[in-house]
């Protein structure tokens, strides 16, 4: 499949050989997607957008954890160990994510549904590396 991928568009899509990659961007596109929905709605009937921010991204930490640690990373890493150390990476992950939406928000006036998409696609990153090497190691 991906030899068509990379037929059709001329990307080289090798990378996403790796099935855990895969399984992660698919889980966290899905979440996301959910989340977003749910964010777009809450902030229409008024809640403010950081408020709104801050509901999802603590509801998701709890779904993620279990999708994570046995759909995409297979771990077999003691749960409560690997649920402390998850709550500290979604802590500091909470703080990065919370201090750069107020940044592209409040000072660069960046519309509250771009500020939202461009910041989880920056922790996208940050959550993976620290999920695999680790969390769930």
């Amino acid at each position: 499949m991906l030899e068509v991928l990379t037929n059709k568009t001329g990307m080289d899509m090798k990378w996403l050989n790796n099935s855990e990659k895969l399984k992660f961007i698919i889980s966290g596109a899905l979440t996301n997607a959910i989340g977003f929905s749910l964010y777009l709605i809450f902030v229409e009937f008024g809640m403010h957008p950081k408020i709104s921010m801050s509901v999802l991204y603590w509801s998701s930490v709890f779904f993620t954890f279990f999708v994570n640690r046995t759909f995409v990373f297979n771990s077999k890493a003691n749960p409560l160990l690997a649920v402390s150390k998850y709550l500290a990476v979604y802590l500091m992950g909470y703080f990065f994510s919370m201090s750069f939406m107020s940044f592209l928000l409040d000072e660069l006036t960046l519309n509250h549904v771009y500020s939202i998409i461009i910041a989880n696609c920056l922790m996208a990153v940050y959550f993976y590396f620290m999920q695999k090497y680790l969390v769930f190691k």
